[in-house]
């Protein structure tokens, strides 16, 4: 159960016990049993090294044997059969090696990767974290794979 469906649960519960006492329905119960400062529902600390790790190993290596299926019979603006084969490819790689979430996939600008070095970094908005502007490697490292440059760059979508 995530924060805010607890926060919700717990106000609702306490909406409850305010309408029982305000409607004297509740006077069989304790006088010491009301809100007290303490009862909140802490917020847990972001942990951005777990984003990307909700799917398996065995999950994504089936997924990466089956990438030819992908984009296959979708129609997409005036692409072709081929171009959105590679767009639909190169958003799953995105998806797999970064980490990153859909929306935020969705969002990236044409111009996310930057070279830092030898190494590839990515330019993302976290949404969720109302942090815009992030840079840092593909999330994929414990994988083996992070961010580079793959075919929808050169076909410049």
């Amino acid at each position: 159960m995530g924060f805010k469906h607890e926060s919700n649960l717990l106000s609702m519960w306490f909406t409850v016990l305010d309408w029982g006492r305000l409607t004297e329905r509740l006077n069989g119960m304790s006088a010491t049993f009301v809100r007290q400062p303490s009862h909140v529902i802490r917020q847990p600390e972001p942990n951005e090294d777990e984003i990307g790790k909700a799917i398996p190993e065995s999950v994504i290596a089936q997924l990466s044997e089956h990438t030819a299926l992908l984009g296959k019979g979708v129609r997409h603006g005036r692409l072709s059969a081929g171009q959105v084969h590679a767009m639909a490819v190169a958003i799953y790689e995105l998806l797999r090696d970064t980490g990153r979430r859909p929306y935020e996939i969705a969002q990236l600008e044409v111009d996310c990767l930057e070279k830092d070095g030898e190494h590839w970094q990515l330019r993302w908005d976290n949404g969720k974290g109302l942090r815009n502007g992030r840079r840092g490697p593909g999330r994929g490292g414990s994988r083996g794979r992070g961010a580079t440059p793959g075919p929808w760059r050169r076909r410049g979508w």
